[in-house]
């Protein structure tokens, strides 16, 4: 099992190669927008039953020990490496929140807590950018 280091898991392993959150609003089109805009895509509450899934607006694809994404419909690209490699991978097929955060913990020594903390702000970011859908799963 390998130690998490200090950092927190969202901060070592989403390496975004371009910043949508410093996009100029003035600047933006209706389309870069309307990911922001949409109800579906404003911060969503994730729970342990929450189903979690690539959206189908990215491509993606290993590069060494980093995945990288590429958001299709505004051109930007991201990278993930470590503990986001591992989320990345299992969000491919939809899969609930409990699911991920349990692939980490068997991956990763980390606390439940933390865990579960970093990676809703990881899932949350990664939602923000449209990379990611969350479903509720209570509701499947």
């Amino acid at each position: 099992m390998r130690r998490l280091g200090s950092a927190r898991i969202h901060l070592a392993t989403c390496c975004l190669l371009d910043l949508l959150s410093k996009m100029q609003y003035a600047n933006s089109t209706s389309a870069d927008l309307a990911c922001y805009t949409a109800g579906h895509r404003l911060r969503m509450i994730i729970s342990g039953n929450s189903i979690i899934v690539a959206a189908s607006s990215q491509v993606s694809s290993g590069l060494g020990e980093e995945i990288i994404i590429l958001e299709c419909e505004k051109g930007v690209y991201f990278g993930l490496n470590g503990v986001g490699r591992v989320v990345w991978k299992k969000i491919q097929s939809p899969s609930r929140f409990e699911e991920i955060r349990d692939a980490i913990m068997r991956e990763y020594e980390v606390s439940a807590d933390r865990c579960e903390q970093d990676l809703m702000n990881l899932l949350q970011e990664l939602h923000q950018h449209c990379l990611v859908e969350i479903r509720d799963g209570a509701a499947a």
